[in-house]
């Protein structure tokens, strides 16, 4: 049926919630999924997969959030935040899609100084009191290193993905990346005092491809 056209009237509603749905659900979703495995020492709460390059459509999807059940309002992916507490920063490692802003926020009894000398996104935040907030955008892909200039044990990476398809793997390593339409994608993987990784993977419609990612 072509969403269009003249339709009798008591059919019309029908006829635009169909279009609706159509539009709204992707067409022959896939998805990427695997395991990551990381060496003794390594933290795996701390490691990110991301995907190299997804279609417009989908990324505008990822960025729109997912609806809650399926007539429900959409979620929006929540902003990403780094915190300063008990001089540290929380989370050791906070991702942020290439675009968007980190929210850095100071939960401290004392002042820091947040800076960074990393190539792709070098800032100096300056002197900032306790309660203070501040809204940092990032435009390019990389890794960002995060110190503090008044207490030098302080750390944190920024990992700026290229869009919004990421994820975290869980306790047992297992991750996933849902909603794909049918192509190829290139998959990477990282996490703190390890190389990136990245291995090719082909979506089949409605089907999924499985990867092992190890260092």
């Amino acid at each position: 049926m072509e969403c269009g056209g003249v339709v009798p009237r008591r059919f019309g509603s029908i006829v635009l919630a169909m279009c609706w749905i159509a539009s709204a659900v992707p067409v022959a979703a896939g998805t990427v999924r695997g395991s990551l495995f990381v060496p003794r020492g390594s933290r795996l709460e701390d490691a990110v997969v991301w995907l190299e390059r997804v279609p417009d459509r989908t990324e505008r999807e990822l960025v729109r959030g997912k609806r809650k059940g399926f007539f429900g309002r959409r979620q929006p992916p929540p902003r990403p935040e780094l915190v300063t507490k008990r001089q540290r920063f929380d989370p050791r490692v906070v991702v942020v899609a290439a675009g968007d802003t980190l929210l850095v926020r100071n939960e401290d009894r004392v002042w820091h100084g947040v800076f960074s000398v990393s190539p792709t996104r070098p800032f100096e935040l300056g002197k900032r009191g306790p309660g203070t907030t501040t809204h940092l955008p990032f435009s390019k892909p990389g890794q960002v290193q995060v110190r503090c200039d008044i207490h030098p044990g302080m750390s944190a990476t920024v990992l700026v993905t290229p869009n919004h398809a990421f994820t975290r793997p869980n306790a047992a390593g297992e991750w996933s990346l849902t909603d794909l339409p049918d192509g190829s994608y290139v998959v990477w993987a990282w996490a703190p005092g390890l190389r990136e990784l990245h291995q090719e993977a082909l979506v089949t419609r409605r089907g999924e491809a499985v990867l092992k990612l190890h260092w």
